[in-house]
């Protein structure tokens, strides 16, 4: 039974009582947890749920692609990660780093914009981020401002949005405005097509199929940023119907390095979470590769460890 809970006192107080066996939670909270609950057996894992953003290319200056180019890789990924996780998290190309099978290289991906490390690296993307958005039809847009419309909760536990709009600020001059909505009016607004630029927390997937085809696909029936573009198609089909491994990972590979020279979909952190469980819980798996769910089934609770009683 997967349950959310209400803030950290009931975590706490169920966590005591034995009601949850398992939590995943952020490094502040579990070292806040352990101290209360100090039976308690950590592990680390990589989330693969991650934070972005998104644009709609129709409306403008969205369809140009120096201008999402320039905003993208304008933003400081390790900022973000030190800011919004303390540290425990990683930088992503679009398949987020935790699902390593499918995941861009990180050393390729240390040596792209947007995530060069370093001074030398920052100063090398913020120069570049300024020449696309000068050399972009939208040049102009210096003096206008725009509206990032961001999910309400990443925006009031994070500054998710507001992040984003102070990196960009600061280094491109850009005006950015943070609009709150919650997730459901924010979802309906993009099928609506009333949310041009979003920013928000969206799910980690296993496959390389789910990460991409739905989303990114002329087909796809999650393309909400109207992307048509015949070179990504083409590498969408050719990974469906690729039985080796080793070659349907080098088409993802392939599909990543296509994506962010699109930059209509911008992945940018994942957090690294702890997993706290109770001393009687067996063979929990953590990790989110293939066969998750088939691992997550021979997952059990030894009724026999002294520390079951009470449950």
């Amino acid at each position: 039974d997967l349950q959310q809970a209400r803030g950290a006192d009931e975590l706490e107080g169920r966590l005591r009582t034995k009601g949850l066996d398992v939590v995943f939670v952020g490094r502040p909270a579990a070292d806040k947890l352990k101290k209360s609950v100090p039976q308690l057996q950590e592990a680390t894992v990589g989330n693969a749920s991650f934070f972005g953003m998104r644009f709609y290319l129709p409306q403008a200056p969205f369809g140009d692609a120096r201008f999402r180019q320039a905003v993208s890789i304008a933003l400081d990924r390790r900022a973000m990660v030190a800011e919004f996780f303390g540290g425990a998290g990683g930088i992503n190309p679009w398949v987020s780093w935790p699902a390593s099978r499918w995941t861009l290289p990180h050393a390729e991906l240390t040596n792209l914009p947007g995530y060069r490390a370093g001074k030398g690296g920052r100063d090398a993307d913020i120069a570049e981020a300024r020449q696309l958005l000068a050399a972009s039809a939208s040049a102009q847009a210096m003096d206008k401002e725009f509206f990032l419309f961001v999910v309400d909760d990443a925006e009031d536990s994070l500054r998710l949005g507001s992040v984003i709009s102070e990196q960009l600020r600061a280094t491109l001059d850009l005006n950015v405005k943070v609009v709150k909505r919650n997730v459901g009016e924010l979802v309906q607004a993009i099928f609506q097509k009333e949310a041009p630029w979003v920013a928000g927390p969206d799910d980690g997937q296993i496959d390389l199929d789910d990460w991409l085809y739905p989303y990114f696909h002329s087909q796809g029936t999650k393309n909400t940023f109207a992307l048509r573009d015949t070179e990504m198609d083409a590498l969408l089909d050719a990974q469906r119907v690729e039985f080796d491994q080793d070659k349907r990972q080098a088409i993802g590979f392939e599909a990543q390095r296509r994506l962010l020279s699109l930059a209509a979909g911008v992945n940018l952190v994942s957090e690294r979470v702890v997993a706290l469980a109770q001393p009687y819980v067996r063979q929990f798996p953590l990790d989110m590769t293939d066969g998750y769910q088939g691992r997550f089934a021979d997952c059990w609770i030894d009724r026999n460890d002294a520390a079951f009683r009470g449950r």
